[in-house]
């Protein structure tokens, strides 16, 4: 059964490598998108609180901003799970970014 496990991952693997000259780095740059939204959704929501509470007050923020910033959360999250879990296929199209607002959560221009 290992056997079984390991000739499969290999298979993958070759797979993978076999895609990315053909791609340009597409699957690449779509698996780290989704493994880094993946890993920092939880901190969408406190990033929320604080826009929020600079633009509008703390009575929002501990409302509207806690909530806008668990909906933000669970939305990266699943997205970054399915672009995880897909980034050997190129959809939604040619390995276009699902979430853009940033597309990732420590993206430079954001900070």
């Amino acid at each position: 059964m290992p056997r079984m496990v390991l000739r499969i991952v290999a298979v993958a693997v070759v797979a993978v490598l076999i895609a990315v000259p053909a791609y340009s780095d597409g699957p690449v740059k779509k698996l780290g998108r989704g493994l880094s939204n993946a890993i920092t959704f939880p901190l969408e929501i406190p990033a929320n609180i604080k826009k929020v509470n600079e633009s509008d007050g703390f009575i929002l923020a501990a409302t509207y901003g806690l909530g806008l910033g668990i909906y933000k959360a669970v939305a990266r999250a699943a997205i970054g799970f399915y672009e995880t879990a897909t980034f050997p296929f190129p959809f939604p199209g040619d390995f276009a970014p699902i979430v853009t607002d940033p597309e990732f959560f420590f993206d430079s221009s954001q900070l």
